[in-house]
């Protein structure tokens, strides 16, 4: 099993600040989770960079 990994979406992008969206779960689906959060509710296309940005962005475990 995977260690937990954690997303916080206001500490993800300046554009992201306010929001208080925040996915706990195995990285792979923590990774889904929140790149399906920040397209819908921010606007951020799916590309290589954006996933990588947000695995940098991962706490925990």
């Amino acid at each position: 099993m995977d260690e937990q990994k954690t997303f916080t979406c206001s500490n993800f992008s300046g554009q992201t600040a306010s929001c208080l969206f925040t996915a706990t779960d195995e990285e792979p689906r923590v990774i889904e989770i929140a790149v399906d959060h920040v397209m819908a509710e921010h606007g951020f296309m799916d590309t290589p960079e954006l996933r990588q940005q947000i695995t940098d962005s991962l706490t925990g475990g």
